[in-house]
């Protein structure tokens, strides 16, 4: 499937938005919570969100028996749109519940938030593409299930995204955690240095775990990423993992490209990091280090199957993390998000 010339794949492929409703919502003025014209306005079902106008929207966004709906920030003039919590810690722009599904959210950048977006509590069918998310205090992008018996969240999509520096002041862990069910992390970049605060471990690109959530297999399909200088620390320069697998999850881990920013990091993929006497299931293959370290070893497991309707067509390592560097993010990139880039105009370990 595609929504306006952006492919949809993975598990959140099947998630049409609002492409077939005619209607569609027009954002006039950024600066106001309510009202015509804003953002808050327009949120509903069975519709397309566009902006006409650029800026920041300055409180957060909780859609819960909302679907069929595209929210669409390529639309913005410069300097795009920016969502950016001034008060409370809630976060930015939360897809909650079993009523919310088949939705679509691109081109936007997320900060200042507890989490800049998330998908939780039951929410399915869910495409997040071309965003970007960076300064959040908890997770920067987050897709969770909750306690068993609750309704697992699933068949979600993550794609073409920059997920940045974290700020840990209170406490949050950042990157990008899935404790869901079906998700697909593919064409993203993680790029955590500069992360701050009392919590500032620049991980989690992404984390699988389940110690809180039901068991799917597999839990995840993280394929053709780019995850650049991981580590504890602000400068990104301690020990850590670029990808985590834990507790009994399951996930394929395929033709990733991962350079950490010194060998500190070298544990660049970990099996059953978390849970004592429990081990993740990971098919680990293709994934190339920058800084040669053999990363392909912790394989444990053969590939889980991928339904063909969820398959993405996967690139090498290094054909991915140049398509990444050229393609994630937003249309209009801030400049700490320019720097992002433009850090990775040299990809060691690739031809």
């Amino acid at each position: 499937m595609s929504d306006g010339g952006i492919a949809l794949l993975g598990f959140g492929a099947q998630a049409v938005g609002g492409s077939n409703d005619t209607a569609v919502c027009h954002v006039t003025v950024v600066g106001s919570a309510t009202g015509n014209g804003s953002f808050a306005n327009c949120i509903g079902s069975h519709r397309t969100i566009v902006f006409d106008v650029g800026g920041t929207i300055t409180f957060g966004v909780t859609l819960n028996n909302v679907s069929y709906l595209t929210i669409d920030g390529s639309t913005a003039p410069s300097p795009g749109v920016t969502f950016a919590r001034t008060s409370g810690t809630g976060d930015n722009l939360s897809l909650e519940g079993t009523g919310t599904h088949h939705i679509i959210v691109k081109g936007l950048t997320f900060i200042n938030g507890q989490d800049g977006i998330n998908a939780t509590s039951g929410a399915h069918d869910i495409l997040i593409t071309n965003v970007a998310a960076y300064g959040n205090l908890d997770g920067n992008i987050d897709v969770a299930g909750e306690t068993a018996p609750s309704p697992n969240t699933y068949n979600i999509t993550v794609q073409y995204s920059i997920i940045g520096k974290h700020d840990g002041s209170q406490g949050g862990t950042g990157g990008a955690l899935i404790t869901g069910a079906t998700v697909s992390e593919h064409h993203n970049l993680y790029a955590p240095a500069g992360s701050t605060g009392g919590n500032a471990e620049g991980e989690r690109l992404p984390a699988v775990h389940c110690n809180y959530s039901p068991v799917a297999a597999p839990n995840a399909d993280i394929r053709n990423n780019l995850v650049w200088h991981w580590g504890r620390g602000a400068a990104a320069t301690g020990s850590g993992y670029g990808t985590a697998v834990a507790y009994t999850c399951t996930a394929n881990v395929v033709n990733n490209y991962y350079n950490s920013a010194t060998s500190n990091a070298s544990d660049a993929i970990t099996n059953g990091f978390y849970g004592t006497g429990s081990t993740a299931n990971m098919y680990v293959a293709g994934n190339v280090s920058g800084n040669n370290v053999t990363i392909n070893s912790v394989n444990n497991h053969a590939e889980f199957t991928i339904p063909s309707w969820a398959q993405i067509p996967t690139q090498t390592a290094c054909d991915a993390a140049r398509d990444v560097r050229d393609h994630a993010g937003p249309k209009f990139k801030d400049t700490y998000l320019q720097s992002l880039i433009s850090g990775l105009a040299t990809l060691p370990g690739c031809p």
